[in-house]
C-alpha cells in the first residue's frame, strides 16, 4: 500500500526521518521494520515476520 501524507500528520507518529520511507507492518498492526525501502529485502522481510 502507498500512503501520502501531504499535511505531515502521520510522519511524526511513525518517526519518519526522510523520504522515501517504508514500514513493514504485520497482520496484527505491529511495525516490524522501518526505514528506507531499499533495506527491505526479501530476506529481511522474512526474518522480520517470523
Amino acid at each position: 500500500m502507498l500512503l501520502c501524507d501531504p499535511g505531515n500528520r502521520l510522519a511524526p507518529q511513525f518517526k519518519v526521518s526522510g523520504i522515501p520511507y517504508a514500514l513493514l507492518v504485520d497482520r496484527s498492526g505491529k511495525i516490524r521494520r522501518a526505514g528506507h525501502p531499499a533495506d527491505l529485502t526479501l530476506v529481511s522481510i522474512r526474518e522480520a515476520l517470523r
